[in-house]
């Protein structure tokens, strides 16, 4: 099953109930659904299908619809790992051949700094200003671009 298929299954079993908890502040199954299917237009509209996206984040709430609306745009995802020197980082980002740098804001200033030592050139998505906009909240994958149990 594809996650994002699991997220919707279990958002329409549980509609209400708590489906993320940060920092004693929960967000329900259709409001985290609501909020993956604003991102994924905006995701969409900027950067495209079949994107690869490196994640340099810490432990923070807005990965979750991030990841759920750059998977529903086919775009591969992988996450850093922080303890990695940025020289081994810049490798991996170049080696993967990433297209995007997914970052939260604390690590903003790393993220430009591998690129400017490490001689890498991404675009940086900087994942807490995303707020998707007023998108139509029932974004589903355009006909073209089938979803694959590989996806």
């Amino acid at each position: 099953m594809i996650l994002s298929q699991a997220l919707n299954s279990a958002a329409s079993r549980n509609p209400g109930n708590a489906a993320t908890l940060d920092l004693g502040e929960s967000v329900s199954y259709a409001e985290l659904k609501k909020k993956i299917a604003q991102l994924s237009y905006l995701y969409l509209a900027e950067i495209g299908h079949h994107q690869k996206v490196a994640f340099l984040t810490t432990n923070n709430a807005a990965i979750i619809p991030t990841f759920f609306a750059l998977a529903n745009t086919c775009t591969m995802c992988t996450f850093l790992n922080l303890k990695d020197s940025n020289e081994k980082i810049g490798k991996f980002l170049k080696d993967f051949e990433a297209t995007h740098l997914a970052v939260t804001k604390d690590l903003l200033s790393r993220a430009n700094e591998i690129m400017r030592t490490e001689g890498v050139s991404l675009p940086i998505i900087e994942i807490e200003k995303k707020k998707g906009g007023e998108y139509d909240p029932s974004y589903s994958q355009p006909p073209e671009v089938p979803l694959k149990e590989t996806d």
